[in-house]
């Protein structure tokens, strides 16, 4: 159980940084496109 509860833990941190940067790509490209546009 504990080896499953560490595995959890290490996934949600990499899927959280992992959501954070492509939101940080999302916003880096929508800045782009403001100044294209």
């Amino acid at each position: 159980v504990g080896m499953v509860k560490s595995l959890y833990f290490i996934m949600r941190i990499f899927f959280h940084k992992l959501r954070y940067r492509h939101a940080l790509m999302i916003l880096l490209g929508m800045g782009k496109n403001m100044e294209s546009t």
